[in-house]
């Protein structure tokens, strides 16, 4: 219940379904995961980052827990701890092929446009990629500037 509610952007219904599930599983991962999400929604970054580093103890390399942590640090603008996030998620068994567009966003805001192309051909087509590529250079001519 509490994914539904949070991906219909009702953060504190989702918390609170969050809170019932932390008393009856307090070592889940899952659980602690989305309570970063909800934590990172709130703008409360560092307390995010704590759970999903409780996650990540009981469920250490999971892809899921990673890609969180990895966006929680690119929204605080560590960049560099964002993207190692991320290149450690993308080599996890069943990853999603959101970690790895995630980690070619990160590595276009970064500068990287050239690394962004190789993460981006892996899973669009190339219609797509060839209109993302527009998007991660513009990304990366405006880190270099700065």
């Amino acid at each position: 219940m509490a994914k539904a509610y949070l991906s219909s952007d009702k953060l504190p219904v989702a918390a609170r379904y969050l809170d019932q599930a932390m008393t009856l599983a307090p070592q889940n991962w899952e659980v602690l995961s989305l309570l970063g999400v909800v934590l990172d929604y709130q703008g409360k970054n560092v307390e995010a980052r704590d759970h999903y580093n409780a996650a990540l103890s009981l469920s250490p390399d999971n892809s899921t827990v990673l890609n969180n942590l990895g966006l929680s640090l690119a929204m605080s603008g560590d960049l560099d701890g964002a993207i190692a996030a991320l290149e450690r998620a993308k080599d996890q068994p069943g990853v999603s092929h959101h970690v790895r567009q995630n980690l070619a966003l990160l590595l276009a805001m970064k500068g990287d446009a050239a690394g962004a192309e190789r993460f981006a051909r892996k899973d669009q087509s190339p219609e797509m990629v060839r209109a993302n590529l527009r998007y991660f250079r513009a990304l990366a001519d405006g880190a270099r500037t700065y």
